[in-house]
């Protein structure tokens, strides 16, 4: 009896751990809307399940988790981008005291993209990384639904 209880448990953490993803495999924007700026923001595909509510400018935007990204068409300007590891499923949560690393300020122009990647898994942060590693993280990645108000 106690080896199917072992086995059951194995196969309770192996599901828990690994998240399917449905959605698109990446594919860049062909076009931005005049006036606006490009946005990604993505967590690569790797070790730690970890689910993140993004805010940016204290807005939801989308709950983003690893092999995901999502695309944010910006007005110019100054963006602040939050994460918070609180994220639940049905849950919409203030964000306050964020860790600095769990926050970014981006400076964005129009017409221009930016790749925003949240990376780490006990010591999680933000980065603006260049177009070469952005692309090579965002083939192994799957477009998320932006977030909605629970009832809406």
């Amino acid at each position: 009896m106690k080896p199917n209880v072992l086995v059951l448990a194995v196969i309770f953490v192996f599901l828990s751990v690994c998240q399917t993803i449905h959605g698109s495999a990446f594919t860049p924007a062909a076009d931005i809307p005049a006036g606006k700026a490009l946005v990604y923001v993505y967590k690569p595909l790797a070790y730690g399940k970890s689910l993140y509510m993004v805010y940016i400018n204290r807005e939801p935007l989308v709950k983003l988790r690893k092999g995901g990204y999502y695309p944010y068409y910006a007005t110019p300007g100054e963006l602040e981008i939050i994460a918070d590891k609180k994220a639940r499923l049905g849950e919409l949560l203030e964000v306050f005291n964020i860790e600095p690393n769990k926050r970014m300020v981006l400076q964005v122009e129009p017409g221009k993209v930016y790749y925003v990647k949240l990376s780490g898994s006990l010591n999680v942060k933000f980065s603006q990384v260049d177009e070469s590693e952005a692309l090579t993280d965002l083939a192994k990645c799957k477009e998320l639904p932006a977030y909605k108000k629970p009832g809406k």
